[in-house]
């Protein structure tokens, strides 16, 4: 998941800064870095927003199944009484 914020936002923001110069009628080369700097930056950033919510949703998952090992382990403990 990480890897996918990361490369959908990185791109999201080359191509936006690459619009936005051909919008303006902008000079080409310090367009291109900055839509790199762009993109290295929110790359970084969908990363991070991407491990985030991977955990986020690791942990989640964890704790559903948890609950229902330990339900069921419950009603199996009740019926044998």
């Amino acid at each position: 998941m990480a890897r996918r914020y990361a490369a959908v936002l990185g791109l999201l923001a080359f191509s936006a800064v690459l619009i936005r110069a051909a919008a303006a009628d902008s000079a080409w080369t310090p367009t291109l870095s900055c839509a790199i700097a762009y993109l290295i930056v929110f790359t970084i950033v969908g990363a991070v927003i991407g491990w985030v919510a991977e955990e986020i949703i690791d942990d989640a998952l964890e704790s559903m199944i948890l609950e229902e090992v330990a339900l069921q382990q419950d009603s199996g403990t009740k019926k044998s009484k």
